[in-house]
């Protein structure tokens, strides 16, 4: 249902660009397995690393849980 979950997802980001809206985004295309999706979504992880604030301790927590879960600092194939 991944796909279902881009469509309903990409509308909000673009309303929204909320940090957690578009870690729930870059999870999903990353979750997608395409190397264009994991593309995209490691330039939404890296994008968030750099723009979070260091106060939102708990958004800089979920994402390097979710990085590291996903093993996004890993070479894409």
């Amino acid at each position: 249902q991944l796909a279902q979950a881009l469509k309903l997802i990409r509308p909000a980001v673009s309303i929204s660009p909320n940090p957690d809206i578009q870690l729930h985004l870059a999870e999903i295309l990353w979750m997608s397995n395409g190397t264009g999706e994991r593309a995209e979504a490691r330039q939404i992880f890296d994008q968030l690393k750099s723009s979070i604030e260091p106060k939102n301790t708990a958004l800089q927590r979920q994402l390097n849980e979710t990085t590291r879960r996903l093993g996004v600092d890993a070479p894409l194939p």
